[in-house]
């Protein structure tokens, strides 16, 4: 009875995890849809921006200047309204696909938590059913085992987080060298046009900003790598614990067969 219901609840959880995949791969190509049209108009827009700074560059002594008969009157494909809604439109589609993507995860991690914990219940059933006797002793090592697998987990998504936190300040590298090199280019400016203007007390800002998030970024990276430090030494306790329950598993074993 026991065995049978284990069988049907792995076949059942096994058909729910089948739908999941489904509904990750529509999710996965509507996102990439999403994604496709966002970097078309991300092009578009660099197109386009590159093109007005070409023109911008412009004035009366440029070479390549000439007349350009009928330049005033050629037909456009948007004004600002449509301009707005077209890049409004992609985003609203972008965000609307990454709350979809969160919703199917929060569902998902849901459905893997109760396949877990029904098919864990299950087979300490099982076990139970098999031999009253061994069903302390298979308690406290699934514990151990439980709270081993969630201390992999945890070390997982601390390197994941120590990375991102790493990533993160290399990401704020580029932005900081802009805003120094705005400075130090500004400081060229000639006699009383080197003002403390707003760019300046701005560009102070963004440089004062940029640096106090690194200092922040830095200080949570050592926060986490001492908590992976722990959880690796806890890591190393459990399984040298389990070690030692799989020797007195097996001379418990030993003295059953006799």
């Amino acid at each position: 009875m026991l065995f049978s219901q284990e069988v049907n609840l792995a076949n059942d959880c096994q058909e729910r995890m089948t739908i999941a995949l489904d509904k990750i791969d529509v999710q996965m190509r509507a996102n990439r849809d999403a994604l496709q049209v966002l970097e078309m108009d991300t092009a578009n827009k660099q197109t386009a921006l590159a093109i007005d700074e070409r023109s911008f560059k412009l004035n009366n002594t440029s070479r390549g200047i000439s007349f350009h008969h009928g330049a005033e009157v050629a037909p456009l494909n948007s004004d600002p309204q449509t301009w707005m809604q077209h890049s409004n439109t992609n985003i609203k589609r972008s965000q609307a696909e990454r709350a979809k993507s969160a919703t199917l995860r929060k569902e998902l991690e849901a459905m893997w938590s109760a396949c877990v914990n029904d098919m864990w219940t299950q087979f300490n059933r099982v076990n139970t059913s098999i031999s009253d006797r061994r069903h302390e002793y298979e308690e406290a090592r699934s514990r151990a085992q439980q709270n081993l697998s969630r201390v992999m987990t945890e070390i997982v998504d601390m390197e994941k987080n120590i990375d991102l936190l790493n990533k993160a300040m290399r990401d704020l590298q580029a932005p900081l060298q802009v805003a120094q090199t705005r400075l130090r280019t500004r400081l060229g400016r000639p006699k009383v046009e080197l003002c403390h203007d707003p760019a300046h007390q701005r560009l102070l800002y963004e440089t004062v900003e940029i640096q106090q998030t690194i200092q922040e970024l830095n200080s949570k990276l050592l926060q986490a790598e001492n908590v992976l430090q722990e959880l690796l030494e806890t890591r190393a306790r459990l399984q040298q614990d389990l070690e030692v329950g799989v020797y007195f598993s097996s001379i418990y074993d030993a003295v059953e067969m006799r």
